[in-house]
Protein backbone atom coordinates (compact mmCIF):
# COMPACT_ATOMS: atom_id res chain seq x y z
CA UNK A 1 0.00 0.00 0.00
CA UNK A 2 1.97 2.91 -1.39
CA UNK A 3 -0.51 5.50 1.33
CA UNK A 4 1.03 3.56 4.02
CA UNK A 5 4.46 4.06 2.96
CA UNK A 6 4.38 7.47 2.02
CA UNK A 7 2.28 8.67 5.58
CA UNK A 8 5.16 6.67 7.66
CA UNK A 9 7.86 8.21 6.35
CA UNK A 10 7.50 10.96 9.16
CA UNK A 11 7.07 7.83 11.69
CA UNK A 12 10.71 6.30 10.72
CA UNK A 13 12.26 9.48 10.11
CA UNK A 14 11.02 10.82 13.98
CA UNK A 15 12.42 6.97 15.03
CA UNK A 16 16.03 7.93 13.45
CA UNK A 17 16.17 11.58 14.98
CA UNK A 18 15.94 9.60 18.55
CA UNK A 19 18.41 6.71 17.66
CA UNK A 20 20.85 9.64 16.83
CA UNK A 21 19.47 11.85 19.86
CA UNK A 22 20.21 9.20 22.24
CA UNK A 23 23.84 8.22 20.87
CA UNK A 24 24.73 11.86 20.94
CA UNK A 25 23.39 12.27 24.52
CA UNK A 26 25.50 8.71 25.66
CA UNK A 27 28.46 10.22 23.67
CA UNK A 28 28.33 13.69 25.58
CA UNK A 29 28.17 11.73 28.67
CA UNK A 30 31.10 9.55 28.33
CA UNK A 31 32.75 12.58 27.35
CA UNK A 32 32.04 14.31 30.36
CA UNK A 33 33.44 11.37 32.41
CA UNK A 34 36.63 11.83 29.93
CA UNK A 35 37.14 15.03 30.78
CA UNK A 36 36.61 14.83 34.78
CA UNK A 37 39.41 12.15 34.45
CA UNK A 38 42.13 13.95 32.71
CA UNK A 39 42.05 16.72 35.34
CA UNK A 40 44.61 14.59 37.05
CA UNK A 41 47.01 13.82 33.81
CA UNK A 42 50.11 16.12 32.29
CA UNK A 43 48.97 17.18 28.92
CA UNK A 44 50.99 15.64 26.42
CA UNK A 45 52.69 17.57 23.57
CA UNK A 46 52.30 14.81 20.95
CA UNK A 47 50.95 16.08 17.90
CA UNK A 48 48.76 13.06 17.59
CA UNK A 49 44.93 13.64 17.27
CA UNK A 50 43.75 12.62 21.16
CA UNK A 51 40.69 10.39 21.61
CA UNK A 52 39.24 12.93 23.27
CA UNK A 53 39.63 15.39 20.37
CA UNK A 54 38.77 12.49 17.74
CA UNK A 55 35.40 11.76 20.14
CA UNK A 56 34.71 15.96 20.32
CA UNK A 57 34.43 15.96 15.91
CA UNK A 58 32.53 12.91 16.02
CA UNK A 59 30.37 14.34 18.67
CA UNK A 60 29.87 17.70 16.76
CA UNK A 61 28.79 15.45 13.06
CA UNK A 62 26.60 13.78 14.69
CA UNK A 63 25.20 17.07 15.80
CA UNK A 64 25.40 18.39 12.13
CA UNK A 65 23.38 15.26 10.90
CA UNK A 66 21.08 15.73 13.55
CA UNK A 67 20.12 19.19 12.32
CA UNK A 68 19.75 18.01 8.81
CA UNK A 69 17.36 15.14 9.72
CA UNK A 70 15.05 17.12 11.91
CA UNK A 71 15.57 19.92 9.10
CA UNK A 72 14.46 16.79 6.42
CA UNK A 73 11.61 15.66 8.55
CA UNK A 74 10.21 19.20 8.79
CA UNK A 75 9.92 19.17 5.29
CA UNK A 76 8.48 15.48 5.18
CA UNK A 77 5.99 16.41 7.74
CA UNK A 78 4.81 19.29 5.58
CA UNK A 79 4.78 17.07 2.39
CA UNK A 80 2.40 14.66 4.35
CA UNK A 81 0.10 17.15 4.87
CA UNK A 82 -0.25 18.76 2.17
CA UNK A 83 -1.22 15.15 1.04
CA UNK A 84 -3.54 14.85 3.61
CA UNK A 85 -5.28 17.93 3.28
CA UNK A 86 -6.40 17.03 0.06
CA UNK A 87 -8.78 14.16 1.54
CA UNK A 88 -12.33 15.62 1.44
CA UNK A 89 -13.79 14.52 4.47
CA UNK A 90 -12.67 16.62 7.74
CA UNK A 91 -13.14 13.51 10.20
CA UNK A 92 -10.87 11.53 8.07
CA UNK A 93 -8.08 14.28 7.63
CA UNK A 94 -8.00 14.67 11.25
CA UNK A 95 -7.65 11.03 12.05
CA UNK A 96 -5.02 10.63 9.35
CA UNK A 97 -3.40 13.93 10.62
CA UNK A 98 -3.36 12.88 14.59
CA UNK A 99 -2.20 9.08 13.54
CA UNK A 100 0.90 10.10 11.17
CA UNK A 101 1.92 13.33 11.82
CA UNK A 102 1.14 13.50 15.90
CA UNK A 103 1.83 9.31 16.27
CA UNK A 104 -1.16 8.87 18.23
CA UNK A 105 -2.46 5.45 19.13
CA UNK A 106 -6.12 4.36 17.64
CA UNK A 107 -7.74 4.98 21.40
CA UNK A 108 -6.54 8.28 21.71
CA UNK A 109 -7.66 9.93 18.68
CA UNK A 110 -11.02 7.61 19.08
CA UNK A 111 -11.34 9.83 22.54
CA UNK A 112 -9.88 13.50 21.03
CA UNK A 113 -12.54 13.50 18.56
CA UNK A 114 -15.36 11.81 20.22
CA UNK A 115 -15.90 8.88 18.31
CA UNK A 116 -15.69 4.86 18.60
CA UNK A 117 -12.14 3.41 17.89
CA UNK A 118 -14.23 1.44 15.28
CA UNK A 119 -15.19 4.43 13.35
CA UNK A 120 -11.27 6.44 13.71
CA UNK A 121 -10.46 3.38 11.46
CA UNK A 122 -12.93 3.28 9.07
CA UNK A 123 -12.20 7.00 8.75
CA UNK A 124 -8.01 5.86 8.25
CA UNK A 125 -9.39 3.75 5.43
CA UNK A 126 -11.70 6.05 3.81
CA UNK A 127 -8.87 8.63 4.11
CA UNK A 128 -6.42 5.76 2.42
CA UNK A 129 -8.64 4.76 -0.30
CA UNK A 130 -8.30 8.42 -1.25
CA UNK A 131 -4.58 8.91 -0.67
CA UNK A 132 -4.10 5.94 -3.23
CA UNK A 133 -6.37 7.64 -5.76
CA UNK A 134 -4.40 10.57 -5.07
CA UNK A 135 -1.08 9.47 -5.75
CA UNK A 136 -2.22 6.66 -8.82
CA UNK A 137 -3.26 10.00 -10.19
CA UNK A 138 -0.37 11.53 -8.97
CA UNK A 139 -2.50 14.52 -7.85
CA UNK A 140 0.45 15.94 -6.06
CA UNK A 141 2.78 18.99 -5.71
CA UNK A 142 5.56 18.78 -8.40
CA UNK A 143 8.02 19.54 -6.27
CA UNK A 144 6.99 16.46 -3.82
CA UNK A 145 7.82 14.00 -6.40
CA UNK A 146 10.25 11.45 -5.09
CA UNK A 147 10.40 13.82 -1.50
CA UNK A 148 9.26 10.76 0.40
CA UNK A 149 11.60 8.60 -0.14
CA UNK A 150 10.09 7.74 -3.97
CA UNK A 151 6.47 7.11 -3.40
CA UNK A 152 6.17 7.92 -7.52
CA UNK A 153 7.90 4.63 -7.75
CA UNK A 154 5.19 1.69 -8.52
Amino acid sequence: MKAKYVLNQAFILQSEIRIKQEQISTMQDSLMNIAASLDKEKVSKTPETSPMERDITQLMQLEEELKAEIAHLAAVEQQIMEIINRIDDVKARAVLSKHYLGFKSWPDIADELDISKKWALNLHTKGMQQIERLLAEQVVPVEMEGSLCGFNQK
